[in-house]
């Protein structure tokens, strides 16, 4: 594949923002439909809507940071 054709994150997340980023492209992918609502940048990070449920969204760069 040549760079023109490359899409997506050339590296992995760095910052929790882009962590956001991958969860966003990622979203096709999944089985359950998500909508992301907002990002607030404090806890929950976002909030969304998952199955027609509302849901907040916590994300983390590291998961030793996830408890």
């Amino acid at each position: 594949m040549n760079k023109a054709e490359f899409r997506g994150l050339r590296y992995e997340p760095s910052y929790e923002d882009e962590v956001l980023i991958l969860f966003s492209m990622l979203i096709p992918h999944f089985k359950d439909r998500f909508v992301i609502d907002s990002y607030t940048g404090a806890f929950p990070d976002c909030y969304a809507t998952r199955n027609g449920e509302a849901v907040g969204i916590e994300f983390e760069l590291l998961s030793s940071h996830f408890f």
